[in-house]
């Protein structure tokens, strides 16, 4: 199990999705724009529940609040950009969920973790497109922050194993999901079969890797 963990959260999540990480958002603003903005668009999106701008301005003003170049107060901002950020994701605004689950993948993984599960349990069932787009990243962010820190809770594996299949895909890194979840649920036939399967059919160089360095 050790050997996976540190496989996990680089092996599965799709680097095209790291767009929504704040380079995207780098233009610097001034605390008078700030003030703009506040009595404008986010005031308008507020008052017509407009998460989709209410999550844009809140990524500007944090990417802003962590630029070492604006002159207003950084803290306050990202505080209020990280409630706006946190009212948006609660309303299901999955670029918002998105942004904070993977900006706080390292530093606060448990946190992360509640975020992808929230999507999850609001979308697995009821998928729209934009959610298809990025149920990958967030199923498997759900996944290996469960085998992470809940390896022995049953309830929570047994989810992380329903919302892996709600992918509904058949390849070496979802197999080797599969593998180290059934592992951990005490599965170990189970597991040593989409073991198998993972190595034997792995494609992705880091699934190839790890396959590598065991005796199948």
């Amino acid at each position: 199990m050790e050997d996976l963990k540190k496989l996990l959260i680089l092996l599965l999540i799709p680097v095209s999705l790291m767009s929504n990480n704040l380079s995207k958002y780098k233009e610097l603003l001034t605390p008078q724009n700030i003030v703009t903005i506040e009595n404008g668009i986010l005031k308008e999106a507020i008052k017509l529940k407009n998460y989709n701008d209410i999550a844009s301005v809140a990524m500007s003003f944090y990417a802003t609040s962590k630029n070492i170049h604006y002159i207003g107060n950084k803290e306050i901002l990202e505080k209020k950009a990280l409630k706006l950020l946190k009212v948006a994701s609660k309303n299901n605004n999955l670029n918002a969920s998105i942004f904070l689950m993977l900006n706080f993948l390292k530093s606060d993984p448990l946190f992360s973790r509640d975020i992808s599960r929230q999507v999850l349990l609001k979308n697995m069932n009821n998928k729209s497109s934009e959610y298809l787009l990025l149920s990958k990243t967030f199923v498997t962010t759900y996944v290996s922050l469960t085998l992470d820190h809940f390896s022995t809770n049953v309830k929570e594996l047994n989810f992380a194993l329903e919302s892996l299949e709600s992918l509904r895909e058949d390849n070496s890194q979802i197999n080797l999901y599969r593998a180290f979840l059934f592992k951990a649920l005490d599965s170990d036939d189970l597991a040593d079969i989409y073991l198998n399967k993972a190595c034997n059919n792995a494609k992705y160089k880091n699934v190839m890797n790890f396959c590598s360095t065991l005796e199948l």
